[in-house]
């Protein structure tokens, strides 16, 4: 889906200070057919739904102007709340987001209405209007399922992954459709920390199809989805290995301003790249690790030999350092994945729920 349309959408709502789309629906993921629908050995399934990530600064006066526009979007129970309870439930624990799966919505819905003050004119727009209507209605629904999430939590998650909820969908390939300078300072620093934590979870010699599977495997670690088989047990290898060139995009630049990681001259451009690690002092390994997240830091737990091995850069010396980065990571995505989930269930009430279970479920049928 191009650039413009998902932006179209975003005129559905109330107006936000960051947004962005992601997903198989967005991307194209290995497994799914060109339409975006998951390949089986039967007939194919509807397209997936598309996935948009909504920041607002005022998360109650936001859900009451969307309240009043959408109301169909809001189920039982949130259905009853007021947008401060709305704000409230959202705040609460988890990614701190409420979700709304399975919104149907038809193209070229939330494009802004022209207005003339000339009656002649009006009635010419009130016609073309209704024409327009009635050629949506023709068109084939898209599902929607968007996620709220306020500016302050979105901007702690990308600094500190305090639920490396938020963080972790945007360490991979996204369109961003709105967004702010202090966003993008942000985003740039989570995908360097999740350049840097996937560099010390490999090996001294490492090629660019893993450093982009470790990182994003990062925030799938401990994800109760996979636990419990609602979820594509080769979700990560879908990501990378149709999305390689936006993976370059995004941390290419990132590292080639690392002085520690060197790429390995090949005379096939088209090889899966090579980088060489060189040997580092603990101290440069300290120093490297000073830089991550706070929430991260707090929970790593590495001994002196295993940083000391590390730097040596010995065959299998990273085991220590990638146990205790993974350790860390699975303990964040763990708590604030498990109460997502369950807030999920919640906010998109009993048949809406119902549905996306039996889908997620579906989906970690086929991957087996």
């Amino acid at each position: 889906m191009v650039k413009s349309a998902l932006a179209r959408i975003l005129q559905r709502f109330p107006h936000c200070d960051f947004a962005c789309a992601y997903g198989s629906a967005v991307f194209k993921q290995r497994g799914y057919y060109a339409n975006g629908s998951p390949a089986s050995r039967s007939s194919p399934s509807s397209p997936p739904m598309l996935d948009i990530i909504i920041g607002v600064e005022d998360a109650e006066r936001w859900h009451n102007e969307n309240m009043s526009r959408n109301p169909e979007d809001y189920t039982w129970p949130l259905s009853w709340f007021s947008g401060r309870g709305v704000k409230r439930f959202q705040e609460t624990g988890g990614a701190h987001m409420v979700y709304h799966p399975y919104i149907p919505i038809r193209a070229g819905e939330g494009e802004r209405r022209e207005e003339s003050e000339d009656e002649g004119e009006r009635k010419q727009l009130q016609q073309r209007r209704k024409q327009q209507q009635k050629q949506q209605r023709q068109q084939p629904f898209t599902m929607l399922k968007y996620g709220v999430i306020s500016m302050c939590d979105l901007l702690d998650d990308l600094g500190s992954w305090t639920t490396l909820y938020c963080s972790g969908r945007l360490q991979k390939p996204v369109v961003l459709l709105s967004t702010t300078e202090q966003v993008n300072e942000r985003l740039e620093d989570n995908r360097r920390s999740a350049l840097l934590c996937a560099i010390l979870s490999l090996g001294p010699s490492f090629t660019e199809r893993e450093l982009f599977h470790h990182i994003t495997a990062l925030s799938y670690a401990g994800d109760p989805r996979f636990l419990i088989g609602a979820e594509n047990k080769n979700k990560v290898r879908n990501i990378v290995d149709t999305n390689v060139d936006a993976f370059q995009e995004i941390y290419y630049p990132i590292l080639s301003k690392l002085p520690f990681v060197n790429e390995v001259p090949s005379n096939n451009q088209n090889s899966n790249m090579t980088y060489e690690r060189r040997r580092m002092s603990a101290e440069d390994i300290n120093s490297i690790i000073s830089t991550l997240p706070s929430c991260l830091k707090s929970r790593l737990q590495l001994n002196a030999q295993d940083i000391l091995a590390y730097g040596k850069g010995e065959p299998s010396s990273h085991e220590g350092v990638r146990s205790g980065i993974q350790a860390a990571v699975k303990q964040i995505v763990r708590n604030a994945s498990t109460v997502q989930s369950i807030k999920g269930l919640i906010s998109s009430g009993p048949w809406r729920s119902a549905r996306y279970l039996m889908a997620k479920w579906n989906k970690g049928f086929r991957s087996r």
